[in-house]
């Protein structure tokens, strides 16, 4: 429900998060619902919107889009990370499950129906943003690599 969406910190919490806090139990959409889809690229490989900028942009688009539909049921929204069960991205979450797994894959297998019959799909463009992590190198040497002994060439 995209009334859960505001009561959420940022970052979004990934689903396995969602689940505890609200449940497990899902609603099926019915005619006088309104299924918004988000459809945008992740910029980090755990976490789509580690800073929370995507977060704002669809929560003006979703009020954007109750503007434009007038429904007589619940707003819905499908989120891919907070939607299906996603990888751990901070230390001390546990991996999925075997049927975590299982279920994320039948869920990407779902994607396009998801998309092709959600009532509006929202597209959110976005910066790639820095992480201060990701600024940090570290290089190896094929010595080091190989642990090739002192002496060879």
């Amino acid at each position: 429900p995209l009334k859960v969406v505001e009561e959420l910190p940022t970052p979004w919490p990934r689903y396995q998060e969602i689940v505890t806090q609200f449940g497990a139990s899902r609603k099926v959409p019915t005619k006088d619902d309104l299924v918004l889809a988000v459809s945008h690229a992740w910029s980090h490989q755990l976490h789509p919107d580690p800073l929370g900028k995507k977060a704002e942009t669809v929560k003006k688009l979703t009020t954007e889009a109750l503007k434009d539909h007038k429904i007589s049921g619940e707003p819905l929204l499908f989120y891919d990370f907070m939607s299906m069960s996603q990888n751990p991205f901070e230390p001390g979450q546990p991996e999925r499950s075997a049927k975590e797994q299982q279920d994320f894959l039948q869920a990407i297998a779902a994607l396009p129906e998801v998309f092709f019959t959600a009532d509006a799909v929202l597209h959110v463009d976005g910066d790639w943003p820095d992480l201060e992590v990701e600024r940090t190198r570290d290089y190896a040497t094929w010595r080091t690599l190989f642990r090739v002994p002192t002496g060879v060439p």
